[in-house]
């Protein structure tokens, strides 16, 4: 089925959703309070990788969500068991084909707070060495490589939009 298709489906559900009481303490009507909030089942990894002349690595995937092409950091779910930095180290190769002598850990942040609990563990990858280039099956990657200052006029003119890309950089 096409990625237009109405019957487009994901290989795996990664959400649910599910009811917290408010505080007792909570001053505001509940009115305003969503009564659900969606649960993240997986986690992700995302790294920022950095090559010796300070050039960014960034894929560019269909995301079925926005509808067309995004320009990301690489990323993806840590396994069941997994540490998230080994999940960093392994996204990386798959994904762009480098493996990291160094992944420094810069914070662990929430992708949409108000309304989910999914965090998003962000690291910077650095000393990248050639490694073997192995996608998902259903991930159609482009690879492509920007300096920093054209990473930031493409936050600021609309062409990166993706968050945890945005917070990486």
């Amino acid at each position: 089925t096409s990625p237009n298709s109405s019957r487009f489906v994901t290989k795996i559900v990664v959400f649910t959703t599910l009811s917290r009481p408010l505080p007792a303490s909570f001053k505001i009507s509940p009115i305003f309070i969503m009564d659900w909030i969606v649960r993240s089942l997986m986690l992700p990894s995302a790294m920022v990788p950095v090559d010796s002349q300070g050039n960014i690595y960034f894929v560019r995937q269909y995301r079925h969500a926005a509808g067309g092409l995004m320009l990301e950091i690489p990323a993806g779910m840590i396994e069941k068991g997994e540490e998230p930095q080994k999940a960093a180290y392994r996204e990386l190769e798959e994904e762009i084909g480098l493996k990291a002598g160094k992944m420094t850990f810069v914070c662990e942040t929430y992708m949409a707070i108000g309304i989910c609990t999914e965090k998003v563990y962000l690291y910077v990858a650095e000393d990248l060495t050639e490694g073997k280039l192995n996608p998902d099956p259903d991930e159609i990657i482009e690879i492509e490589k920007y300096s920093l200052k054209e990473a930031l006029d493409m936050i600021l003119d609309g062409r990166i939009t993706d968050g945890k890309t945005i917070m990486g950089i």
